[in-house]
């Protein structure tokens, strides 16, 4: 913000030599997408405190704030928007699609999953240099030519959001390449040995320690903080999405949906119903795409204290919905301790507005004090 006004100021130093500059009649003038050439070219004057940089997966749009009145031809301003273009383009992983065969390129390629989703599945494979283990996600292109192309979008946005995230806690992209080949694209990561988290809570047979439970909830916080501030919601947390690593660390997996924030072309429902927020299953969440995450952990850390039981029981999702609307807040178990009742209370706050942040929760007092932990990997 300091840079737009210190810009100001320069271009009313200079304008007293000028003399008066002409303002722009009817509607401000629409910044244009970057890429499009006429961007550089606009002699129109254009209210704006600053250009921001929106890193959007596909493409880096330039929006703009009103309070500054800046003649887009100027030194001053041509500059600074050629340096937020730059530093926006430059945050953008490095991902591209390839017609290759993976196979050809690591070796071990196992033809038989060891995990099966919707349209996914997980095999393994090694790296030719170093033999590690790796995990290769393949997904299966539908025939509709739209479809296809709207598939390989999702791809190429989920390992872009894997290769911008660093934390310990987000499972790491292996390769920039993402492989077409056999009606299908392979995207390559690191391989996490260990299980789901509700594969854990299902042979646990015992609701999880709180212990264990608040060492998984710092890990996920931490994976969620990277991926909100990246401007970006994971839009599918749910048990299934967690590894317990052997290593005892609790990893985010599956950036399916992945989705940027305030962004309203991708608003519709995704995920499992279960783990809806009520602004979600309502339609209604056009502008609190990473709120939707912490309702869905909220709803998880529920799961982990009544041994893998969700709220909504046996309710399909059209009833699910109903009862969101007349009953939103889940009870929580009364031998929860007060700290990690108000951890759920501020993850199920009905209001997306006041539902707390990834940022506020990783600085939550139930951290402040952690207690040893043991993998539910480890035991049964």
């Amino acid at each position: 913000m300091r840079r737009g006004h210190e810009v100001r100021k320069q271009w009313e130093a200079n304008s007293l030599t000028r003399g008066p500059q002409a303002k722009p009649v009817g509607k401000t003038p629409r910044l244009a997408v970057s890429g499009e050439r006429e961007l550089l070219s606009r002699s129109d004057e254009i209210q704006a405190q600053t250009y921001l940089a929106n890193p959007n997966l596909s493409q880096a749009r330039i929006v703009y704030l009103k309070d500054c009145s800046l003649p887009l031809n100027s030194q001053y301003s041509l500059l600074f928007l050629l340096y937020t273009m730059y530093k926006s383009y430059n945050r953008q992983p490095n991902v591209k699609l390839v017609n290759a065969d993976p196979a050809q390129i690591y070796s071990n390629m196992s033809p038989t999953p060891i995990c099966m989703g919707g349209q996914a599945t997980i095999h393994t494979c090694r790296h030719p240099s170093t033999g590690r283990r790796m995990a290769v996600k393949r997904i299966c292109l539908p025939r509709s030519l739209s479809e296809k192309q709207k598939t390989r979008q999702m791809a190429i946005n989920e390992a872009a959001a894997l290769a911008s995230c660093k934390c310990a806690s987000v499972v790491r992209l292996a390769d920039s390449n993402i492989y077409e080949a056999y009606d299908s694209v392979f995207i390559i990561m690191e391989y996490v040995s260990g299980r789901t988290l509700y594969e854990a809570l299902i042979r646990h047979r015992r609701p999880f320690e709180e212990p264990e439970i608040v060492k998984i909830l710092k890990d996920v916080v931490d994976a969620l903080m990277e991926v909100h501030d990246h401007d970006m919601a994971h839009c599918d947390i749910k048990s299934d999405n967690i590894i317990l690593g052997d290593d005892g660390t609790a990893r985010l997996i599956d950036f399916g949906f992945v989705s940027m924030a305030n962004s309203e072309k991708d608003a519709s429902p995704h995920g499992q119903y279960q783990y809806w927020a009520p602004e979600v299953a309502a339609h209604l969440d056009t502008m609190h795409m990473p709120s939707r995450d912490i309702w869905a952990l909220g709803i998880m850390t529920l799961e982990m204290l009544q041994q893998g039981q969700l709220s909504s029981g046996a309710m399909d999702s059209w009833e699910y919905m109903q009862h969101l609307a007349t009953n939103p807040i889940p009870s929580i178990p009364s031998y929860s301790s007060p700290a990690l009742r108000n951890f759920i209370e501020r993850c199920l706050d009905v209001d997306p507005d006041t539902r707390a942040t990834a940022s506020e929760l990783h600085r939550h007092s139930i951290f402040e004090e952690q207690s040893s932990y043991e993998s539910p990997t480890d035991s049964d």
